[in-house]
């Protein structure tokens, strides 16, 4: 593995993971502790591994974010004979299996599912053609027990099981590496805390059914339980009283209050009050406001379905929150129904229940009623959230969200005339 150019790419199904793929590539997505890049990286050295997808704004963005990360092909590098491809929807397996699997793979040879790349180690010039194809290739079936995810509800199906395997890939240590005040109450031996990190009295960690991992930098408060596997990135904050159970994951600069369950924070996202969230998706740069409470299952306890741009989605799933894409905000007192699905820069209040899906930049609420959110002033909005974070709103990122407000533009109007 350690001579072989390893690529990660999207193909064109990126689409279905809306609206989190708006403004960021299928790598980047967050499943069990780490997003898939990092489960890549932990597996593959720098110099071996690069990114490719043909929207160039994300590929930027993405870039620009991430210290080391390579779009292929770089330039001022030689070019390979060969590359191994492989689709960001696939879930890499233990590292041992996947060791196995690249040393018998011979240039010519892979794996598809559905007529896309999976796996393959191909001549220079047929992955080019792969890409220009975006993705498409005909090879052997992938096997059954090759993880590739085709809808949201999949970075639930296999959730709880990647927090295991990435235990396993980074090899994460344990210990209480923090300060701690008082006597927290730890059952399990599976937990690590971070250097810097602080933690209060009467905080209880529950790591015998999963690690519970702590970044560096944290602060939990007091009187919070967490059952794992759970999953706090650095310089997080976990308020008083609040209850993370487990397949909770929050990226980094999360703030976090009220009981969470199987829920995604990809990163630098507020919930800083009491409310329920459960199997929820949440993007960047996304504020709850208090009281803010979502549904994860039916009354009839049937299969969730996702309904966006005229589509109806399965999931496959019973347990199924909400999907909220980046720089949403949402007001108090506001009740996610199950499956709702809302855009990127989408600005709800009022209280009361959002529709099942709102598209990116509208603005409102069931009683205000409905409107197009300006650019200009979503903005302005998204560089002062940014700001306190001690972030900038690069001119990528400007981009970027210009391209989305465009991309929606068709899908708002209409969306508009309905509710508006």
């Amino acid at each position: 593995m350690d001579d072989l150019n390893v690529v990660l790419f999207e193909d064109d199904l990126w689409q279905g993971f809306y609206p989190l793929t708006l403004t960021r590539p299928l790598w980047d997505l967050r499943v069990g502790m780490l997003t898939l890049f990092e489960k890549w990286r932990a597996l593959v050295s720098d110099e071996r591994l690069y990114v490719h997808t043909p929207r160039e704004t994300v590929l930027q963005v993405f870039l620009e974010q991430v210290r080391g990360a390579r779009a292929f092909p770089s330039e001022g590098r030689e070019l390979p004979e060969s590359l191994v491809l492989v689709n960001a929807r696939w879930l890499p397996p233990e590292p041992e299996e996947l060791r196995l699997l690249l040393a018998h793979l011979r240039v010519g040879e892979g794996w598809s599912r559905k007529g896309r790349v999976v796996l393959a180690h191909l001549a220079l010039e047929q992955a080019h053609e792969v890409f220009q194809q975006q993705g498409h290739l005909d090879l052997e079936e992938a096997p059954d027990n090759f993880r590739v995810m085709e809808h949201p509800g999949h970075l639930f199906h296999w959730h709880t099981e990647e927090f295991l395997l990435d235990d396993i890939r980074r090899e994460l240590p344990r210990g209480i590496h923090g300060r701690i005040l008082g006597t927290p109450y730890i059952m399990g031996d599976a937990v690590y805390i971070g250097p810097a990190s602080e933690i209060h009295p009467s905080v209880v960690i529950d790591s015998r059914e999963g690690p519970v991992y702590i970044g560096e930098h944290v602060l939990i408060e007091g009187n919070v339980f967490i059952r794992g596997p759970v999953f706090v990135g650095a310089h997080s904050r976990i308020k008083a009283g609040t209850r993370l159970y487990e397949g909770v994951s929050l990226g980094p600069v999360s703030r976090v209050a009220g009981e969470l369950s199987m829920t995604v924070f990809q990163g630098y996202s507020n919930k800083q009050h009491e409310g329920f969230l459960g199997h929820t998706l949440v993007g960047e740069w996304v504020n709850f406001g208090a009281h803010t409470t979502g549904s994860n299952l039916k009354h009839t306890y049937s299969e969730v379905r996702l309904r966006h741009h005229g589509q109806v989605i399965p999931t496959g799933e019973r347990f199924f929150g909400a999907l909220i894409g980046d720089h949403t905000k949402i007001g108090i007192q506001s009740m996610l129904r199950t499956g709702a699905v809302l855009g990127v820069n989408v600005s709800f209040f009022g209280g009361g229940f959002c529709p099942p899906w709102i598209p990116s930049f509208v603005w409102g609420g069931p009683e205000e009623g409905y409107t197009e959110y300006r650019l200009d002033r979503a903005l302005d909005v998204a560089a002062v959230v940014m700001e306190r974070r001690s972030r900038v709103l690069r001119p990528s990122h400007k981009r970027l969200l210009r391209e989305v407000f465009e991309e929606e533009a068709s899908a708002r109007r209409a969306w508009l005339r309905e509710h508006g």
